[in-house]
């Protein structure tokens, strides 16, 4: 894995900041940024309404910063969500700030799917069933443009 600097990370994650609109983070949003930035494993628990999904809008645009003009510097990031309407809200709630994300499950259309494949989104939101079972042909396409994945809502996992 490639390991980049301080100075590269605050310099992506301002990118990141300006790309999304998201111009304000908490220190601990910063903190949880620079940390998955520079190859550590992040737990966080926050209370709701906290902001903890604003650390994972920013990633893929902070991976593509660091990435520059790579090959793979189309980066994608995946958000495990086992309830499909929150899936469906963030995805909702993304689009419509003008980030494309979008999920996989029972009724996403080929059209989505295919948006997914041709790297047109930026987060793809899943249940870890669709993830590791009807959906996981997607995930071995994309591993290489695949940078972070993070486990939403984790109090509502029954078995790891």
């Amino acid at each position: 894995a490639v390991k980049f600097d301080m100075g590269s990370i605050a310099k992506a994650i301002t990118e990141a900041s300006k790309a999304t609109g998201y111009l304000i983070l908490r220190d601990y949003q910063k903190k949880t940024l620079e940390a998955y930035l520079s190859g550590r494993d992040v737990f966080v628990s926050a209370p709701t309404g906290a902001g903890k999904s604003l650390t994972f809008k920013l990633a893929p645009y902070a991976f593509d910063c660091l990435n520059g003009d790579q090959a793979n510097s189309n980066s994608i990031i995946l958000v495990v969500v086992p309830l499909i309407s929150l899936m469906k809200d963030q995805v909702s709630n993304l689009n419509s700030r003008g980030i494309p994300a979008s999920y996989v499950g029972d009724d996403c259309s080929e059209q989505q799917l295919q948006d997914i494949l041709d790297f047109k989104v930026k987060l793809i939101f899943g249940s870890p069933e669709a993830i590791l079972n009807s959906y996981r042909h997607i995930f071995r396409r994309l591993k290489s443009n695949l940078k972070c994945v993070f486990i939403d809502e984790s109090h509502c996992i029954a078995k790891w």
